[in-house]
This record gives C-alpha cells, structure tokens and sequence, in this order.
C-alpha cells in the first residue's frame, strides 16, 4: 500500500499555467515523472483560486506524483485507506486526477470502526492480495499510524503542516517529505529493515 491519503497543499495556482499532464498521464505515456511540472495543477476551474474541498482546482505535490508514477511503472499494488467517506476520498481523487493509480480504495463506509482500529488497512491489504510484511503505508496522522501498526504494517510517517507537533514516535520511520528519498531507495531501506528484524 503506498498512500493511505494525498495531501494537497492549498498553495495559489497562477492563471494560464501549463496543466494538460496529470501524474495519470505522465504514468500511461511512459514519460519520465521528472517532466511534472514543479508547480502541477489539474485545474478544471479557477486556476488562480486557493484549494479547498468545494474547488474544482487542486495540485499533487511533485514528490507525492513522483511517487505514484514510479509505484506504478515498478508494478506495485497501491491503495487508499482513509476514514473519510467514500464520496469524499474519491471526490478529491478524482479532482486530483490520479484515481486510475490506485487498485483499491477503502473507506470509512466499507468498514464498522476507522482508524486507529486496524480494519480499513486490514481490508486494504486484502483487497490488494497482500500480507502485512508485504505492504508499507505512508501516514500523516497518530490515529492512521496506530492503525497501520495494529495491523502489522511497515509505517512511514509524513506528516503535515497540520500533524507535524503530533506524536508519530510509533512509525517504523518518519521522514519531514517525500521530496528526498526516491521510492526505489526508500523501499530498499525497508526491505534492510525487514531483514534485520526478522
């Protein structure tokens, strides 16, 4: 599982800026992920209006996009695994142009208890055909954190400008952004740290 949520970053879009490649199409061209734009917006609106859940306009972060293209030219099985609602979490996907990247979605509506309970990611990991050791999930939250180490997962924590002063201490690894590592290195790490625990 390689993102449990996407985070976007209610930074100003500039009016006229280039948006006809999503991270969806970047992956399906074959195009190498260093040609997202820096400041990506999939705008189907007001490009110069702040991001909010009622805008049509919103961005994925380049490493966040990075992430996905390389998660799915490396053939991994991806997912979503959020507490929100289904029309909620998918609403945004869907704004965000990169539904297509993910084999599974789960929700608070497909599940009895959310996070910290382990379910949504032990849904996650079956509807992906995966076993805990073969899985890792990136949390921005205590509550996601928990959850994600209740069900036995690999967890790396990224948190955000809201959840950065939270306590993330039960994350196998916590990194400040996706920007520095590659995914290929830091899946490398986790497969050491795999190694070196069993």
């Amino acid at each position: 599982m390689a993102a449990t949520s996407l985070t976007t970053h209610g930074q100003r879009c500039s009016a006229g800026q280039d948006v006809t490649s999503t991270p969806a199409d970047i992956w399906r061209s074959g195009r190498d992920y260093s040609s997202i734009p820096r400041n990506y917006a999939h705008a189907r609106g007001d490009a110069s209006s702040n991001w909010s859940p009622r805008s049509r306009s919103c961005r994925v972060s380049p490493p966040i996009a990075a992430y996905l293209v390389e998660g799915k030219r490396s053939s991994l099985r991806l997912g979503v695994a959020s507490s929100s609602s289904r029309a909620w979490v998918v609403g945004h996907l869907d704004r965000l142009g990169v539904t297509d990247f993910f084999d599974a979605i789960v929700t608070g509506d497909d599940v009895a208890r959310v996070k910290p309970d382990p379910e949504l990611y032990l849904l996650a990991l079956a509807r992906l055909g995966l076993e805990p050791h073969e899985a890792v999930v990136f949390e921005d939250a205590p509550n996601g954190v928990l959850a994600a180490k209740r069900a036995g997962i690999f967890t790396v924590a990224v948190p955000n400008a809201l959840t950065c002063d939270l306590p993330l201490d039960h994350a196998d690894l916590r990194l400040t952004s996706l920007a520095d590592p590659p995914l290929t290195d830091l899946l490398t790490a986790v497969e050491r740290h795999a190694e070196t625990s069993a």
